[in-house]
């Protein structure tokens, strides 16, 4: 996997010509909002376009909208992480859905973006409703250790490797903060193990609420760590 580092985007900053790496009008937009700081863009959607979908805006008068193409490459989501990890307005990211590239592709590309939204720290709420792949899980491990600020955070179909999921387990029991007040891993391929060490790790999380874990894989003996912690 050809993987960019953070130098890559810092080096090409002041050059990037934003019409070759987005699709629309409405995206250009946004990363430019994103470049120029706008304290205004703090609830984002980035969601893809399927045909005859419209550009209606949204009906929350608080949500940007950035929609991806489904056509290989037309949206660059490395430099859209890349500029969420940037920003210190940005309270509130969905990730609904996201073009499938071939794998190599696709795991770059999920690689890219989850690592720039692993550097934010102004996030309250993170919603990713897509298979970022293990990569992107890892890479959101750092995200749910450093975030001081989150308070809700849903996790679904990703599936992650048992040793990514263990250390989503170690980065949410060493969390400083105690903000964290729902956590949805839906559809995650979840096992016995990995429930049992995510259930102790959310025993030192005192202000949970909420926790779906629907559609996984874990039985009596993750239900007993449940009902433990």
């Amino acid at each position: 996997m050809n993987r960019r580092d953070d130098n890559y985007y810092d080096d090409r900053l002041q050059d990037i010509k934003l019409d070759e790496i987005t699709s629309s009008e409405r995206n250009k937009d946004v990363l430019q909002k994103f470049h120029h700081g706008d304290p205004n863009l703090t609830n984002l959607l980035v969601d893809m376009r399927r045909e005859g979908d419209s550009d209606d805006e949204s009906d929350d008068e608080d949500e940007i909208i950035f929609t991806t193409d489904y056509e290989l490459g037309t949206d660059d989501l490395g430099w859209l992480g890349f500029d969420i990890g940037r920003s210190e307005h940005l309270i509130k990211l969905n990730l609904f859905d996201l073009p499938y590239h071939p794998a190599e592709l696709h795991n770059e590309q999920m690689d890219a973006l989850t690592r720039g939204i692993s550097h934010i720290r102004s996030i309250v709420e993170l919603i990713i409703d897509h298979d970022i792949r293990d990569v992107g899980f890892r890479n959101m491990c750092n995200f749910v250790g450093e975030n001081n600020n989150l308070r809700s955070l849903d996790l679904m179909h990703v599936k992650p490797e048992n040793e990514s999921a263990q250390h989503f387990a170690l980065m949410l029991e060493q969390r400083q903060s105690k903000s964290l007040q729902r956590l949805a891993l839906q559809d995650n391929d979840l096992g016995d193990e990995e429930i049992e060490a995510i259930a102790t790790a959310l025993s030192r999380q005192a202000s949970l609420e909420e926790l779906v874990l629907m559609e996984n894989d874990f039985g009596r003996l993750g239900c007993v760590a449940l009902g433990t912690h």
